[in-house]
């Protein structure tokens, strides 16, 4: 989660916006994530939901610290370190609930 608080932070996403995010939002190659979902409690229910405005649908640039070397693949598999294991699908959630 410390990267979770990191993001927040310093690029100034809103919670819903980073609990929405999924690894084919990253795109560490250029240096960005595109926020295009949310997650929402509507109802008692949580949902994947589209930003509320067109321009909270954006692109925002990563921070360096994001593309050191070994940060990432300790944030797409924190046991990646251990083990050899593959990295997650694209469509996955970037914070498990």
């Amino acid at each position: 989660m410390w990267a979770a608080y990191e993001l927040a932070v310093r690029i100034g996403l809103r919670r819903c916006e980073l609990l929405g995010l999924r690894w084919s939002d990253v795109d560490l190659h250029e240096g960005v994530l595109t926020v295009r979902q949310a997650l929402q409690r509507v109802g008692g229910e949580l949902l994947i939901v589209e930003p509320k405005t067109q321009r909270s649908a954006r692109r925002v640039a990563l921070p360096s610290w994001t593309t050191r070397l070994g940060w990432t693949s300790r944030m797409r598999n924190p046991a990646a370190s251990r083990s050899r294991s593959r990295p997650p699908r694209s469509d996955r959630r970037l914070w498990p609930r």
